[in-house]
């Protein structure tokens, strides 16, 4: 599911000023450093770039021997060469020794096309549920069969449960938090890739949902990759091992964020106001990460990877062979832009690419 934005054009300004008194003293010395670009627009998509030149007052190039300085959004891929994912104005400059250059403000523009990928776009759906909630049930159930009906081969829609704590079993402190930071006050609701929001009560809501997850695919492709490599303890151990590997198909900065979840958990729950016995899928039992918002990745450029290793121990109340690990991997915007899950005993999940 691709779409096409319309745009307009834009400029990149170069502001281009000398610094007074124009020449080197004493040898090895630099008096003034001038720094000029190469092109006069460039598109945030992590691939365009502006190479950045400085020279000295004397017209000698010392783009090597100077310390560049950007304004955030903007990825510096080395040797005087930027780009970035946010449109946007920025700012570079570069010094040496104490002299400071000129400073360039570069406005960057939307692609006029989203760029493709070679990834399955992977969907996240957080759900935010209860025992006692009389609607959850419905809700979710809505919610399940959309994101089949939204799955193709280019698709996958993973949904995570997370249960308000009270007189839930399930409960885990993770929703107050993120119920509050996201000013969510009901169950059920959802949110999906971090960003879209909302119930799943009324038809008018329900019709939302399914826009929500049609914007995740729409309008954010996929441009990293999700891998990830899961080990149960050896005899005698109780530690579990995780390891997830990020490929990127852009220059950009990520973050990733891991979850156990545990399906088949049987609980009673309120469901159109009768209690009864009933079997929860997808709770999330634990977050790996020390934050939803991901542990920082950091900077990865076009076609590299990045690898980080997470362990854990399991309660003995929880069943692992109905146990996986979710990874979603988090773009610098905030937004999950894919995900991977394998399960927690001796499992693996390869980068998902589209086929051929």
């Amino acid at each position: 599911m691709k779409q096409t934005k319309n745009i307009g054009f834009a400029v990149l300004a170069l502001g281009l000023a000398l610094l007074l008194g124009g020449c080197r003293g004493s040898e090895g010395e630099i008096e003034n450093i001038l720094i000029v670009a190469d092109v006069e627009s460039i598109v945030a998509d992590g691939l365009s770039q502006v190479k950045v030149v400085a020279t000295s007052g004397g017209g000698e190039d010392i783009t090597s021997q100077v310390q560049f300085h950007h304004s955030a959004g903007v990825f510096p891929v080395g040797g005087g060469l930027f780009t970035t994912t946010k449109k946007g104005a920025f700012t570079v400059s570069a010094s040496y020794g104490g002299v400071v250059s000129n400073e360039l403000e570069i406005n960057a523009v939307e692609p006029a096309v989203l760029p493709t990928s070679r990834f399955v776009r992977h969907v996240c759906v957080m759900d935010f549920t209860a025992t006692d909630c009389a609607m959850c049930p419905a809700g979710q159930n809505h919610m399940i069969q959309v994101n089949g009906q939204m799955e193709d081969e280019a698709t996958k829609v993973h949904l995570l449960a997370l249960h308000k704590p009270g007189v839930d079993p399930m409960g885990i402190g993770l929703a107050n938090e993120m119920m509050t930071d996201f000013n969510i006050t009901e169950n059920p609701y959802y949110l999906t890739d971090l960003r879209d929001k909302g119930g799943v009560s009324s038809n008018e809501e329900k019709s939302a949902y399914r826009r929500s997850i049609m914007n995740s695919t729409d309008n954010y492709p996929a441009h990293v990759g999700v891998a990830l490599k899961c080990v149960a303890p050896q005899q005698g151990g109780s530690e579990y091992e995780v390891e997830v590997s990020l490929l990127s198909e852009r220059n950009d900065f990520y973050r990733v964020a891991l979850f156990v979840a545990e399906d088949g958990i049987v609980a009673e729950q309120n469901v159109d106001g009768t209690y009864k016995s009933y079997t929860h899928n997808h709770v999330v039992r634990k977050m790996l990460s020390a934050s939803y918002r991901g542990d920082n990745i950091g900077a990865i450029a076009a076609e590299q990877s990045v690898s980080k290793k997470y362990s854990f121990e399991m309660p003995s109340e929880w069943v692992p062979e109905r146990c996986k690990i979710y990874a979603l991997a988090i773009d610098e915007a905030g937004f999950v832009n894919n995900l991977g899950v394998c399960c927690v005993i001796n499992d693996t999940f390869g980068y998902d690419y589209l086929a051929e």
